[in-house]
C-alpha cells in the first residue's frame, strides 16, 4: 500500500515522439490514474501525416487541459525544441 500512496502524490511529465501506439502511450495509460498529475506531450515524427505536436493533462486520470500546438512542418530542426518547450510556458 506504501508504493501506491507514494506513487499517488507523483506529478509526471511524458514526452515523446510519437506515430504509432507504442511504449510511452502504454505508460501514460497506466500512470494517468494512479499519479496526481500527468504531462502527455507529443511530437509527431517528421514523416507523419499530422505534423502537430500536443500535450494532454491529466489529474487523477482526467484530462484537464489538452493543447494542439502549431504545425511542425515550417520549423527547422535546431528551432524546434524551444518552440515546443514555449508551448508550455
Amino acid at each position: 500500500m506504501a508504493k501506491n500512496n507514494k506513487l499517488s502524490e507523483l506529478k509526471v511529465a511524458i514526452k515523446a515522439h510519437t506515430y504509432a501506439t507504442g511504449v510511452s502511450q502504454v505508460l501514460k495509460e497506466f500512470l494517468k490514474d494512479k499519479t496526481k498529475s500527468l504531462a502527455f506531450i507529443s511530437h509527431p515524427l517528421s514523416f507523419s501525416p499530422t505534423l502537430n505536436s500536443s500535450v494532454m493533462i491529466y489529474e487523477k486520470g482526467r484530462i484537464v487541459r489538452r493543447i494542439n500546438a502549431f504545425d511542425n512542418s515550417q520549423i527547422t530542426i535546431s528551432t524546434s525544441w524551444y518552440r515546443a518547450l514555449s508551448v508550455l510556458l
